[in-house]
């Protein structure tokens, strides 16, 4: 047996943890609070202000029992039909 843990949410990775595949779980990045904080330091910049020299947003961890909330979460949108099969075919939903 081997369990996969990987760091890319996307549709794929998401129906194999629902349906109980090889993917047990994913320390996600964050890209959309990547950005902003990526835009917060430039518009800091800017205006003069201190900015660090790196940033750092903290990666979701995703597991089958938080997978539907973080796929809001991640993705920002509901979670397709097939991912909700996968769900309940997995016995998440």
């Amino acid at each position: 047996d081997i369990a996969v843990v990987t760091a890319e949410m996307n549709l794929e990775v998401a129906v194999s943890m629902a349906s109980g595949g090889m993917i047990k779980g994913l320390g996600a990045q964050r890209t959309y609070e990547q950005g902003m904080a990526a835009a917060m330091a430039a518009a800091n910049a800017i205006l003069n202000k201190k900015v660090h020299s790196f940033i750092e947003v903290y990666p979701l961890i995703v597991t089958p029992s938080n997978l539907k909330k973080a796929w809001q979460e991640l993705i920002k949108s509901k979670e397709p039909q097939l991912l909700i099969e996968a769900m309940r075919k997995g016995g998440i939903l």
